[in-house]
């Protein structure tokens, strides 16, 4: 397993038009589904200091 720290998704899509299965996101909200609470912690400070070098790629994916 492995997770991406120095990119993340952008994805935009109409209230009306979202895919089945994809569920909004809440004000302050970062969490879908479960990880340990340590390794969320760490996934988060490594993509925080990728922002902060300015090496974190953001992704914009499309409506497909």
């Amino acid at each position: 397993m492995w997770i991406k720290t120095h990119e993340v998704n952008q994805l935009q899509w109409e209230e009306s038009c979202l895919p089945f299965g994809v569920s909004r996101a809440y004000t302050n909200q970062w969490v879908f589904g479960v990880i340990p609470k340590a390794i969320g912690q760490k996934i988060f400070e490594q993509v925080k200091e990728n922002s902060l070098r300015k090496s974190l790629n953001i992704v914009a994916r499309d409506k497909t």
